[in-house]
């Protein structure tokens, strides 16, 4: 059986049928249209998949991510279409080409954010992100690209200049920076941020009118995000930042050394002078023992040249319980092994009030982890409430029920 049709009686049917020949016609553009980006995609991914196995570069996993050698691939059936214009209908002719323009552009819009996207990511892995983070410059890149790229597809879309729809924009001003005020301001602030070294991911803030505090775990054009140490997330305008104060805690982890700045209040009623029982107690106190024989010295020879009458305590100058304390304190900090010795360290006294008499510590840890700075913290504190009975003080508390009882039973 003979299925060949003469070439003749195609010719002829189309030319009886025109419209037969140009939906055939419009079937094959799109279908070559179709083609073009399977073909040429699965070819752009083979060769970024080959470069990425045979050089394996820092930026290869960014790369395989966003793809944006992929977008390539879109511009072939779009160019195809404002090609092939000229063979379809005439009624076509403008539909084919706008839709050929308009896919062109944002194909290389696409691959234009995507690219960013990449070299974010690429740039975020380097050293100098933790200190200059780009996300918000790069989203600035993506709204300019973007508010270019709308007027100019409205431009072709209406078959208008993109210049008329560009003017008009001056027009709108007023009503754009009222309706851009947060990106604006925002934009503002990154740049400070930026250029200023106030914030960088990874830093400890504390910003208590925004209820955040915490590390800082993702730095945009619009906000600033906290992870607090709940593991909630504190999401802050950028503006914030420059309009409102923060505490940044960075210089602390860079020094290498924590705070510790606390006080053990004293009850006032049993602070003293030293007698001799308690004098001899002291002193086999090894970290104490010298300080106190040297004291006993100068004071002896002070109260020699004044003249004073050893009759009464009241009478020059005497050693109390509470001074030869804070002298422990001093010697203990000093000899401590977790303790900075080259940051401030210092034993104060400050004002008495109705809490007693608060003796303050003032010194570093040599290390910034949250967990051993309380631990640290924790064991001077722990040793200093069992050895403060040694000097016959007491630890001002107010009573207690227990206390209310002992009263009751007397």
């Amino acid at each position: 059986m003979n299925f060949q049709v003469p070439l003749d009686q195609v010719t002829r049917f189309f030319k009886d049928y025109p419209a037969a020949y140009d939906l055939i016609q419009i079937l094959v553009i799109l279908v070559v249209a179709w083609f073009s980006q399977v073909i040429l995609r699965r070819y752009l991914l083979n060769f970024l998949s080959v470069v990425v196995e045979k050089f394996r570069p820092a930026w290869a996993e960014p790369l395989s991510k966003y793809r944006p050698i992929e977008k390539l691939a879109y511009l072939a059936p779009f160019f195809i279409l404002y090609q092939s214009s000229h063979l379809v209908p005439e009624f076509l002719v403008m539909p084919f080409q706008i839709i050929g323009l308009v896919g062109m552009l944002w194909s290389v819009v696409a691959m234009i954010d995507d690219s960013l996207d990449t070299v974010y990511a690429i740039y975020s892995i380097q050293e100098i992100a933790k200190s200059h983070p780009a996300k918000g410059f790069i989203q600035v890149v993506k709204i300019i690209l973007y508010a270019l790229a709308i007027p100019v597809t409205l431009a072709l879309l209406l078959n208008k200049s993109p210049w008329y729809f560009l003017s008009g924009i001056g027009a709108l001003t007023a009503v754009l920076l009222l309706v851009f005020k947060d990106t604006l301001l925002s934009l503002v602030a990154s740049i400070q941020l930026a250029f200023s070294d106030m914030v960088h991911v990874g830093d400890w803030i504390e910003m208590p009118q925004a209820g955040a505090d915490g590390d800082v775990i993702d730095i945009a054009l619009h906000t600033i995000k906290v992870q607090n140490w709940d593991k909630t997330i504190s999401s802050i305008p950028t503006y914030k930042f420059i309009t409102e104060s923060f505490k940044n805690w960075k210089g602390m982890s860079q020094s290498g050394g924590r705070r510790i700045c606390r006080d053990i209040c004293l009850d006032a009623n049993s602070v003293k002078f030293l007698d001799q029982p308690l004098h001899e107690k002291l002193k086999k106190i090894q970290i104490l023992s010298e300080y106190l024989n040297t004291k006993e010295i100068e004071i002896q020879n002070f109260n020699t040249k004044m003249g004073v009458d050893a009759s009464s305590p009241a009478n020059g100058r005497r050693q109390t319980n509470l001074g030869a304390f804070r002298a422990y304190l001093e010697k203990y900090l000093h000899q401590h092994t977790r303790i900075r010795q080259d940051m401030t360290l210092l034993v104060r006294q400050k004002a008495s009030s109705e809490r007693g008499i608060p003796i303050q510590i003032y010194a570093f840890t040599n290390t910034t982890a949250w967990a051993e700075y309380e631990s640290i913290q924790s064991d001077i504190f722990d040793h200093l409430f069992a050895v403060i009975h040694q000097f016959e003080l007491n630890v001002f508390q107010n009573p207690t029920g227990k206390d209310f009882s002992k009263l009751n039973a007397g």
